[in-house]
């Protein structure tokens, strides 16, 4: 016998396991019976093949303690995530050096790898910010998607190619950490400017993309949720941006004391 349970899952009434597509999950133990398995290793996106067996660690990201556990429900956060089919959810990953960002699906294979940049300027640019001081680019580390974009992005759509967002949206992260060590209250992942240099367009603080990626995302997340965006190798980037924002600053100090002199030079002489 049956019975919808657990997320709306059918529970086996003699074994009292719920049953996900994937696995089985034990309420009275609140984890997964076998671990998340996975078809492959880590995937070459550009040919497809698999280009490392699995290890013990498939995917999981030593920097989030809660990807280690391939036994726990969505990140032992239940009251906010829900697992549709008993896999880990699909994520985003962003690496700096490569200037890449790869989707990869719920069952660890991958959606796609776009070109990318997290090339924010020192003054956000207009229409993203209008000339304040921004938080630089993102530090490593692995961050929450916004749930409201968890399915796709829900702001900011229907511009252009060449729009500050372009015409998909922005997918926002929470929590990420700026190269000033504050939080960046609206960074995301999106499109945009592709006639100013498409994703290495400087922006405020978001990952820039190309629109045929944020569409792609759009797509999966529909039935397969994006719930983390993973930021690695970003380090040069951020060290780059915060000695250029040290010098500008610097600079525009010294501009407002000369100015500061002149006019009280010029008051002196009346």
């Amino acid at each position: 016998m049956r019975q919808d349970k657990f997320t709306s899952k059918e529970r086996d009434s003699e074994t009292g396991l719920d049953y996900f597509g994937a696995r089985y999950f034990s309420a009275a133990q609140g984890r997964f019976t076998s671990p998340d398995e996975f078809k492959g290793g880590i995937v070459d996106p550009f040919t497809g093949q698999d280009i490392e067996t699995n290890t013990a660690l498939p995917y999981a990201d030593i920097t989030d303690p809660q990807t280690l556990d391939k036994y726990a429900y969505v990140r032992n956060n239940p009251l906010r995530y829900i697992d549709p089919d008993g896999h880990a959810p699909s994520d985003l990953v962003y690496d700096g050096e490569a200037h890449t960002v790869t989707l990869i699906r719920s069952d660890g294979t991958v959606a796609g790898t776009w070109p990318a940049g997290n090339n924010v300027a020192i003054h956000a640019p207009t229409g993203e910010g209008n000339g304040s001081y921004t938080k630089g680019p993102i530090q490593d580390g692995t961050y929450q998607v916004r749930p409201a974009d968890q399915h796709g992005a829900r702001t900011h759509l229907g511009g252009t190619d060449n729009s500050a967002f372009g015409p998909q949206g922005i997918v926002h992260m929470e929590g990420a950490q700026g190269a000033t060590g504050q939080t960046l209250s609206g960074a995301g992942l999106h499109s945009g400017r592709a006639n100013r240099g498409g994703p290495q367009a400087n922006t405020a603080g978001c990952i820039r993309t190309t629109t045929e990626a944020v569409q792609t995302v759009n797509q999966v997340a529909a039935a397969d949720p994006v719930t983390t965006v993973r930021v690695s190798n970003n380090a040069r980037n951020v060290a780059s941006w915060q000695a250029r924002a040290a010098a500008v600053r610097a600079a525009e100090a010294s501009a407002r004391e000369a100015e500061r002199r002149r006019r009280a030079h010029d008051q002196a002489q009346h």
